[in-house]
This record gives structure tokens, C-alpha cells and sequence, in this order.
């Protein structure tokens, strides 16, 4: 089973062009959110023989800070940018 906190691109399905992150497990399936059209409230169900992962998270990363912490971050991940891991402000 995929680690909450990964990255992942769907293999299949109409969101497969996009980034996703691992936020949950339901009856053998895994939930996953964008932040946007998936937020963490109401996260998307995904067969896991149908997610790539790419790489790892540390949940305290976008669960404390929320949908636009795990948006931007995906959008940076996607367009190969550098991207904090925590931010202390």
C-alpha cells in the first residue's frame, strides 16, 4: 500500500495527466486529493494498481496548512520546481 503523503500520477482515468497526493485508505482503495477539484475533505477513491507514485511527502507538509499548501506544492512538483518541505514563518 502507498504511504500517505506520496505523489502520484494515476495510470488510468480521466485525471491521469495530473498530480495527486495520497491522504487516506477506504476498503482497499486509496484516497487521494489535488487540493482543487479534489480537496482534503472530500478526497477521490483510486484502485492502487492504477497510481504511479513518484515520490514522498511529509504529511505535516500540506495537512496542517491546508488545500493551498498541497496545491502549490503539486503545482511546483509539476512544473520541476523547488519546493519547501516546511516553511516556518
Amino acid at each position: 500500500m502507498l504511504p500517505i503523503g506520496t505523489i502520484v500520477q494515476p495510470t488510468a482515468g480521466r485525471d491521469k495527466d495530473y498530480l495527486l497526493c495520497v491522504v487516506g485508505y477506504e476498503g482497499g482503495m486509496v484516497l487521494v486529493a489535488d487540493g482543487r477539484e479534489r480537496p482534503l475533505q472530500r478526497p477521490k477513491k483510486k484502485n492502487p494498481n492504477h497510481l504511479a507514485p513518484l515520490l514522498q511527502l511529509e504529511p505535516l507538509t500540506w495537512q496542517l496548512r491546508g488545500n493551498k499548501a498541497l496545491r502549490k506544492t503539486l503545482n511546483r512538483i509539476q512544473k520541476g520546481e523547488p519546493y519547501a518541505e516546511v516553511r516556518h514563518d
